[in-house]
């Protein structure tokens, strides 16, 4: 017999997806991290913009899966991953117009928070729905 798209195990899966992305994100914001130290502007704003169009991908995979589990409060968190974006592209756009090498650690600091705020908040409401759907304890997003 098939199971439904909302399955228990298919539900396990894409959430399995989505913490992939997790720690792919905090490998993005590691290696941005590793880029202070070279001052060099080019490679320091990729990385920046890596993590970016990362979290974008990543934010669409986790709407998927929030529509797949019908998650009550998906338009407040969609419209948190809308203001996320919008405030990351500010900065990126700031980093091309203002910020010099003794600002990035401020970036880098910013993006950390950005990452983790988001993580214990809409996430963990997030993880919370996924457990009761699917049961089990869920890893969340650290950015240290």
């Amino acid at each position: 017999m098939f199971a439904g798209p909302d399955a228990p195990e298919n539900l396990a899966a894409a959430l399995s997806l989505v913490q992939q992305d997790h720690r792919r994100l905090g490998e993005l914001w590691q290696a941005m991290v590793l880029t202070l130290e070279t001052e060099d502007v080019s490679l320091f704003r990729d990385s920046v913009a890596a993590l970016l169009s990362y979290a974008r991908a990543h934010f669409r995979n986790e709407e998927w899966v929030m529509r797949l589990a019908d998650y009550p409060a998906y338009a407040d968190h969609k419209a948190e991953h809308d203001r996320l974006l919008s405030d990351a592209e500010d900065m990126l756009h700031n980093l091309d117009v203002a910020f010099v090498p003794p600002d990035w650690p401020a970036v880098a600091a910013f993006f950390r928070h950005w990452l983790n705020k988001h993580a214990r908040t809409a996430d963990a409401d997030l993880r919370a729905h996924l457990r009761d759907r699917i049961g089990g304890e869920e890893s969340s997003l650290r950015v240290s």
